[in-house]
């Protein structure tokens, strides 16, 4: 976020200057200067005060799903209902399945991070690697911060320790098929422009 709000610039729609679009939308939400957004704010506050009441009721409805997460109904998958070693277990972990349900979303980080010249599938790659963690190392993250000693090593590393024949194979499988794997990536990029 401190990304899109103070970093990622666009130019106005004149071209005469570059701005921070978000950062823009959201003072404008919050401290409105424009006549009929000033105007507008108390009828806003009611709406938001309506669909925020809609929302706790479909939440908190004990038909649906959604209840037994939620604390304020007792759900007996709330964080209110966990046990101590469940929280403790849980801290650092990703909260959402974004990653396993959408490579966009990796792929989105990645290109924040690297910029338009990455290919999507590279990106998107990335981002399913990061979160599996099949390249963390230990070793290497010892001597960055106090780390947990029970914790392993991603899939690249473990496979390297116990198998490296495999590790040789898969690396020069990677390399062998490349050229292939990015030449059907264009492709499909082209054919998704041409559609």
């Amino acid at each position: 976020l401190e990304y899109i709000f103070e970093v990622k610039e666009n130019t106005t729609v004149d071209g005469k200057k570059k701005v921070l679009p978000a950062d823009l939308i959201r003072c404008e939400l919050f401290y409105p200067t424009q006549t009929e957004n000033q105007e507008s704010t108390e009828l806003v506050k009611k709406l938001a005060e309506e669909v925020a009441n809609v929302w706790i009721n479909e939440l908190e409805d004990p038909k649906k799903a959604t209840s037994h997460h939620l604390s304020s109904t007792e759900g007996k998958w709330s964080w209110g209902e966990a046990t101590e070693a469940n929280k403790k277990a849980g801290l650092g972990k990703q909260a959402t399945n974004d990653y396993a349900e959408s490579p966009f979303t990796g792929m989105k980080e990645e290109y924040q991070k690297i910029g338009s010249q990455l290919n999507p599938l590279h990106a998107s790659a990335a981002g399913h690697a990061r979160f599996n963690g099949d390249f963390f190392c230990k070793e290497t993250e010892l001597t960055r911060r106090t780390l947990d000693p029970s914790v392993t090593d991603g899939f690249f590393f473990d496979l390297k320790e116990h198998s490296p024949e495999m590790i040789s194979s898969l690396i020069s499988l990677c390399i062998s098929s490349s050229s292939e794997v990015r030449n059907e990536a264009k492709e499909a990029i082209s054919n998704q422009q041409n559609a």
